[in-house]
């Protein structure tokens, strides 16, 4: 879902030529721009890996979910000293990408993972309103897709993964334990999205938010449009904890069979963003910024970053290496840039 739109995007720059790999690649398919090309890929595999990436500039890695992925692809791009970057949202992934910088210097290779929504957009949100802050005291980071807007098997295992897992978050100044696809809240995004019931979940902003901005509380909160996917999510969460089940993710694929049952209710229109809250000037104060996508373009949000980042890279040139995390390489302008063409809307609030 995600290279696809990342690799029309790209192409359409007459400066960058775009390859689609994968291990399916879609024969005799036709991109809108003439400079992308596809080719078969295994990402798992080292060999396939050391006979395609040299000569490359940069690779994009879409191949979710990151969730206990090894950094294969990553791992070899250090070594052959090609530039890399991924879209993951894991906190375990993202956490343990730090391995891979002195390999990544002794080559020259810069590796970037979180250039997607989380961290990458969801920062650079905050980033655009922080100034005003004397103090940031929490931040809770919110994301809510249409019924109707594309979603793949990758995402629905995350989540799936994590309904009923223990994970650790910072809330109030302490750090503590709480069950993922816990403490629904509801949460009125701007219209046409709406009023959305949203779940806590893990994402690598509940270690980086603490340590980046000295907040007391960090959460990330996710949901359906339908209450009947959130309530049955719930459900499978519940059961998981009472049973001390290994985990659920194998019936992603059914459930997203099932799903197509429901695909006339509901409506394409996707809510991402952020409430911080804090002190300014003595006062308490709360800002919320919203990226809010109709049509079913929400998917370009958690793609704008790596469409941004690529092009710096091509027309500024690469500054450094090493591996990090996608935070401070751009502005919240230059995510904007690449969603201009996209029904999308930021909402201040």
């Amino acid at each position: 879902m995600y290279g696809g739109r990342i690799s029309e995007a790209l192409a359409a720059d007459p400066g960058i030529q775009c390859i689609v790999a994968g291990r399916n690649p879609p024969a005799g398919r036709r991109a809108k721009h003439g400079r992308v090309s596809y080719m078969a890929l295994d990402a798992a595999s080292v060999s396939a890996l050391r006979t395609t990436l040299p000569g490359m500039f940069a690779v994009v890695n879409v191949c979710g979910p990151f969730d206990g992925q090894r950094h294969t692809v990553a791992e070899q791009c250090a070594e052959l000293g090609v530039h890399y970057l991924d879209l993951a949202d894991s906190r375990e992934y993202v956490t343990g990408f730090a391995r891979l910088n002195e390999k990544a210097r002794r080559t020259g290779a810069l590796l970037v993972t979180g250039a997607g929504f989380a961290p990458a957009v969801s920062s650079a949100l905050v980033d655009s309103v922080g100034h005003e802050f004397d103090q940031i005291n929490d931040i809770h980071v919110l994301m809510s897709p249409g019924n109707k807007s594309p979603r793949g098997d990758a995402a629905l295992r995350v989540l799936l993964e994590q309904a009923g897992s223990l994970m650790r978050i910072k809330e109030d100044g302490r750090w503590h334990e709480v069950y993922g696809w816990g403490k629904p809240q509801r949460v009125n995004f701007p219209r046409p999205v709406g009023r959305r019931r949203l779940y806590q979940c893990d994402a690598p902003e509940l270690d980086i938010f603490p340590q980046r901005y000295g907040v007391r509380t960090a959460t990330f909160y996710t949901g359906f449009e339908l209450n009947t996917f959130n309530f049955g999510l719930s459900l499978l969460a519940w059961f998981k904890r009472r049973r001390k089940s290994a985990g659920i993710a194998g019936l992603a694929g059914p459930l997203r069979f099932a799903a197509k049952w429901f695909k006339g209710r509901g409506g394409a229109c996707d809510g991402y963003g952020v409430v911080i809250t804090g002190v300014a000037n003595d006062s308490a104060m709360t800002h919320a910024i919203y990226l809010i996508a109709r049509d079913g373009n929400g998917a370009m949000i958690p793609c704008s970053a790596s469409i941004a980042l690529v092009r710096k890279w091509v027309h500024q040139g690469v500054s450094g290496s090493g591996a990090t995390v996608c935070l401070d390489m751009l502005t919240l302008e230059d995510i904007k840039t690449t969603l201009l063409d996209y029904d999308i809307v930021l909402i201040r609030a």
